[in-house]
């Protein structure tokens, strides 16, 4: 039966030179010598320039693993996210090689009968320019695992309908040949449509396979999605399995998903099996979707309109890239001044948001990092209520390669992170603000939307909270609701302050008091309500859907990670290593 277990304890660290010393769970060299006590604080004083002696040595991590048990005919190690490049040995002998990344290695062989050391060898990677980043990730920077599968694994599976008929293709390695059964279980809203079988004999080898599968059972309902489960069986014995959801055109608001990403890797064709997509990317220079076959133009797709042809350039991954060790925002967006270096443009933060928050750096920052979240998230949103397609950022699924481009320098995720994870969870909730800043005094009204893919919905609670910019809570509700469909749960009423911005939250919580998700979105206050011009140059106009959910000015998707509440500021140049 395949097993995954996580090594989350019992790692040691060395250089050779220095003992092995203990570091508990997966951290990165530097994180592990300062807790050691062998380094000082890098981000105190000139601490940095004591530390350099670690990116000179060769580090080792090592830990002791037991032997899956022996039903498990094949064993892997997988590495979530390592940073720099090196081996792997098991039990002393070389199991294989990595980069920056994710890794996943076969140890089959090489597994003892009980238990099984792993060590990790990372290469110096030497001392780095002054214009490089000075204190780069180096290590084992995040979980690792035991893996083990029976007889065949699944290396990819893309499908492909029709709104009657599902193709779907494997491409599979058997480690034993013979006669494999493929169950196909194909359900909508809870209900069996079909179940169908195929019978392969294969060779141990890698091969593709494809079978075709009716959708159009007699309990086929009008939904715009079927939910496929594929099982992999070998002598009645389950060796791999792999479920996804399939869209299917022509009934009701099916969607096709939209990758935005530069080529058609491994990871992406993960996220395809997992989707059921049709497209596999989006480039961003030639304007295109690119799937396995064949070459579409970004017009085939209606609900791809002008405003996103021209969006596709800052996809994630690209707006990841740019972000890199930067404090502020990448170039070519409104709160960026181009000549100015790494500094925000302080004449856009005025207008928007009054002249004290440009002068502040703390508050210049965290504006600045509502800005990147916000542009991320505009498609998630927009995705989630636009007709036919859904623009997916391709990092939303997979956590671990969201990338440095997310993360500070000390390692922690940026408010960017936190949206792409909320915004592909199956309930959400959002403020619909006005196209301008509220004119202080005055009245504002702030309707809260919810929406939910549960089928269904499912009765949850929406936790909404306004604050000031230094934390301080304004106002208040709580609302309890059934999301089965995009509705207006609740409506805030309350007076604009002086100046500044108030921070608007939306949680969602279940009915054991579970945190689903959170959102959280600046709403500017000046005098005379100047349009709030900065945000609004860098949105797309969204579709109006037919629940009304978002107008023509877009301001409905701007939403935002976590912010800052009390106890949470930091001083002038250390927020670059707090955690969003």
């Amino acid at each position: 039966m395949a097993l995954k277990k996580k090594l989350d304890d019992g790692w040691y660290l060395s250089d050779g030179i220095l003992n092995p010393f203990p570091v508990g769970e997966a951290t990165d060299v530097m994180s592990a010598a300062v807790k050691a006590g062998y380094a000082p604080d890098p981000l105190k004083g000139l601490n940095l320039m004591k530390g350099e002696w670690i990116y000179n040595r060769a580090w080792t991590y090592s830990t002791v693993f037991e032997t899956p048990p022996e039903e498990d005919e094949r064993v892997f190690l997988f590495f979530e996210r390592l940073t720099g490049q090196g081996e792997v040995f098991v039990n002393g002998r070389r199991a294989g090689s990595f980069g920056s990344g994710e890794a996943r290695v076969d140890v089959t062989a090489l597994i003892a009968c009980e238990h099984n050391e792993l060590r990790l060898r990372f290469q110096a990677p030497g001392l780095l320019l002054p214009a490089e980043n000075p204190m780069p990730l180096l290590g084992l920077a995040g979980p690792a695992w035991i893996i083990t599968g029976n007889f065949v694994t699944l290396e990819r599976v893309v499908s492909r309908t029709d709104g009657r008929m599902m193709t779907v293709e494997h491409d599979i390695t058997a480690h034993t040949a013979g006669k494999y059964t493929f169950t196909y279980t194909v359900s909508q809203d809870g209900l069996l449509i079909n179940r169908e079988s195929y019978t392969e004999q294969l060779p141990a080898a890698r091969v593709i396979r494809t079978h075709t599968v009716s959708l159009a059972g007699e309990d086929a309902g009008s939904a715009p999605c079927c939910d496929v489960r594929v099982v992999v069986e070998r002598s009645g014995i389950g060796c791999a399995q792999v479920s996804f959801r399939a869209p299917l055109p022509g009934r009701g608001a099916g969607r096709r998903a939209v990758l935005l990403y530069q080529p058609p890797t491994q990871e992406t064709m993960k996220a395809v099996a997992a989707l059921g997509a049709d497209a596999v990317c989006v480039s961003g220079g030639e304007k295109s979707i690119v799937d396995a076959d064949c070459l579409f133009d970004m017009k085939r797709l209606p609900a791809v309109s002008a405003h996103f042809a021209d969006a596709a350039c800052v996809a994630p991954r690209t707006l990841a890239d740019e972000a890199r060790d930067e404090p502020f925002w990448p170039p070519r967006t409104p709160l960026w001044r181009l000549r100015g270096g790494v500094r925000p443009d302080v004449e856009a933060l005025s207008a928007l948001y009054g002249p004290d928050a440009a002068q502040n750096g703390d508050t210049a920052a965290l504006l600045t990092r509502y800005e990147q979240a916000a542009a991320l998230l505009r498609y998630a949103l927009c995705a989630r209520q636009c007709g036919e397609t859904a623009v997916v950022p391709w990092c939303a699924p997979w956590e671990s390669l969201c990338g440095e481009g997310v993360t500070e320098r000390g390692g922690r995720p940026r408010m960017a992170y936190w949206t792409l994870k909320a915004a592909w969870m199956p309930d959400i909730a959002w403020p619909e603000l006005p196209d301008r800043a509220a004119e202080r005094g005055a009245a504002i009204r702030i309707p809260i939307w919810a929406a939910s893919d549960r089928a269904g919905g499912e009765e949850v609670s929406v936790d909404v909270s306004v604050y000031r910019m230094d934390g301080s809570r304004v106002a208040h509700s709580t609302k309890t609701a059934r999301l089965d469909v995009p509705r207006c749960v609740d409506t805030i009423e309350l007076d604009a302050p002086d100046g500044g911005a108030l921070i608007v939250r939306c949680a969602v919580l279940s009915e054991n008091v579970e945190l689903l998700s959170q959102l959280d979105m600046p709403l500017p206050i000046r005098d005379g309500g100047a349009p709030m011009q900065a945000l609004l140059a860098s949105s797309v106009k969204l579709h109006r859907t037919p629940g009304g959910v978002f107008n023509g000015g877009g301001m409905a998707a701007l939403a935002v990670g976590r912010c800052l509440l009390p106890g949470e500021s930091v001083s002038d140049g250390e927020w670059l290593n707090e955690e969003f």
